[in-house]
């Protein structure tokens, strides 16, 4: 039976990625109000557990509960209540913080204020800088800072001090405990051992896809109650003339970490030292007593490429902490059918922040990353300007019109909409994605209604730009503007907005950011060539002097 009040609970829980099994059966309950850390190798199923509770990743089978609700099916009721930390990347590179945080803030009814949020994680200085130029452990704060920006129930930070100095670590570790001590849980996954057993009221180890262990640092330390003296020195060292010396069972643990099972007794330490000096060995660590959570990690999980099982399973797992049965067969050790991989995608609906103020917040920071794009400006502005101004002087194109311009102006005109509507959106959307701008946005109460309103209402302003500037540079060339046709042509500048801007976000939610680049020129090349702008066919209104009055400016 579920627990009534936990903050995350999951029984059984099952993900395929692909033909691969991520996560085999594993089963846990985070209370509210503390800090839970899940440890394991690479590859272990941290990331998809993670990534499930968080609602991205669909589960196979199981039952998973947080903060009451299904993760996968409530997804956007979680995105006001869940705050998301990415351990790198989701972020524009000439954001600055202030301008990110003031998004994000925008996205809830009752957020922290920006500016306060920015002094307590020391970014107070760096308010205006854009975010490549921030060192990688003032990104990481900034990534914290995000995730704390709605005052949420429940927090995922995926190796919050990753690549942060020694001050930057301390900062992370008291804002992760302040946390706590306002009532908000968090689940933290993280390689640094000791900052796990600092922080975490639980430690949840997992290897290949299962729990092996569950409980606080100190029950898991107590539970391998072994002694033994350990140590560092050069790797390599003869482990049998070592065992044979001091009289018991000594290993190389890893390269240049050495284990002698037997109590630390005074004469056992003049036994290894004598026998480290007989052979020239530096002695570079020494420790006797019991295993620290780093030991009792080594012990749990299995080396990297190796086909040998955990060595403890079965005994570590205290099944009041998981959730299981207490009668029911280790989790560790359980075996499931392998269903078919459930097609269903996750969905997000809107959460319940102001819709306006979302809307608004998005497009200010659109409006503010697409002024700083110089190449962006370049394609938008320039090239359809040189295009106009060098092809009007020199005519060599078969317009079929007594003035180039005549032709030129419309078709630089709809050569404008397509190059912004398609290929804009799509590579920069594509990119965004491939870098987990989206993935993260897709955390937040945004929705994705607000976000493709704010999207299509940049190349709508973008658009309307580029009509005044290169209007006015063909009228200057001698462009007669025609009295009729412009709602025509507004309208043809819309639906061709819709069509070519569905194509762009098509390409983009499906290909990879380089291959939505190259496909997106492409269309935009083969377009070019076909569409009658370099030699209009003979239904073109440029062949017709009665039709050109009215259809210059059509597209």
């Amino acid at each position: 039976m579920i627990p009534v009040d936990p903050a995350v609970h999951a029984s059984d829980l099952v993900v395929d990625r692909g033909p691969v099994r991520a996560v085999d059966g594993i089963g846990f309950t985070v209370e509210r109000g503390t800090i839970t850390a899940l440890l394991g190798p690479n590859g272990a199923g941290k990331t998809s557990t993670v990534e499930h509770l968080e609602g991205y990743l669909p589960r196979t089978s199981g039952t998973v509960s947080v903060l009451g609700v299904d993760p996968v099916d409530s997804r956007g009721v979680l995105a006001t209540k869940v705050g998301l930390m990415l351990q790198s990347g989701g972020i524009p590179t000439a954001v600055r913080p202030s301008e990110l945080l003031a998004q994000y803030a925008s996205f809830f009814d009752d957020p922290e204020d920006p500016t306060t949020l920015l002094e307590q994680v020391g970014l107070t200085h760096r308010a205006r800088t854009p975010y490549r130029r921030l060192s990688g452990g003032e990104q990481q704060r900034l990534s914290l800072a995000l995730a704390l920006i709605g005052r949420p129930e429940l927090l995922f930070l995926d190796e919050p001090t990753a690549g942060v100095d020694l001050q930057g670590r301390d900062l992370i570790r008291s804002l992760v405990r302040s946390q706590r001590e306002a009532g908000r849980t968090v689940v933290l996954t993280t390689h640094d051992l000791t900052e796990a057993e600092q922080l975490a009221d639980q430690v949840l180890i997992v290897d290949r896809g299962r729990l092996v262990a569950a409980g606080s640092p100190t029950e898991l330390v107590a539970d391998a109650s072994e002694e033994d003296l350990r140590f560092g020195a050069p790797a390599g060292l003869d482990i049998d003339d070592l065992s044979a010396a001091v009289n018991a069972t000594a290993q190389e643990i890893s390269p240049g970490q050495y284990v002698v099972r037997a109590a630390p007794t005074p004469g056992l330490i003049a036994d290894v030292t004598a026998w480290l000096a007989r052979n020239g060995a530096t002695l570079s660590e020494l420790r006797a007593g019991r295993q620290n959570l780093e030991d009792v990690f080594r012990r749990l999980t299995t080396e990297p490429g190796s086909d040998t099982p955990p060595k403890v399973t079965r005994d570590r797992v205290d099944r009041s902490k998981t959730g299981q049965p207490t009668g029911a067969p280790d989790v560790a050790r359980r075996r499931f059918p392998r269903p078919r991989p459930s097609l269903r995608r996750p969905r997000h609906r809107p959460g319940d922040g102001p819709a306006l103020k979302a809307y608004l917040g998005q497009l200010r920071l659109e409006i503010a990353l697409a002024s700083r794009q110089g190449e962006q400006l370049l394609v938008s502005l320039g090239i359809p300007l040189m295009v106009l101004v060098f092809f009007s002087h020199l005519d060599v194109l078969p317009t079929g019109t007594d003035e180039p311009i005549d032709y030129l102006a419309p078709a630089v005109l709809a050569l404008a909409v397509m190059s912004t509507a398609m290929v804009s959106l799509g590579i920069g959307t594509g990119f965004e994605r491939t870098y987990g701008v989206l993935k993260r946005l897709g955390a937040s109460p945004l929705g994705r209604g607000r976000w493709i309103a704010a999207k299509v209402s940049l190349v709508l302003l973008t658009e309307l730009v580029q009509w005044i500037v290169l209007v006015a540079a063909a009228w200057l060339i001698g462009w007669e503007l025609p009295g009729a046709g412009w709602l025509a042509a507004i309208a043809g500048a819309l639906l061709g907005t819709a069509a070519f801007g569905g194509l762009g976000l098509a390409m983009a939610g499906t290909l990879p950011g380089p291959v939505t680049l190259a496909l997106a020129n492409a269309v935009y090349f083969l377009l070019l060539l076909t569409g009658g702008w370099s030699s209009p066919s003979k239904s073109s209104p440029a062949r017709s002097r009665p039709l050109r009055r009215c259809y210059r400016p059509h597209l």
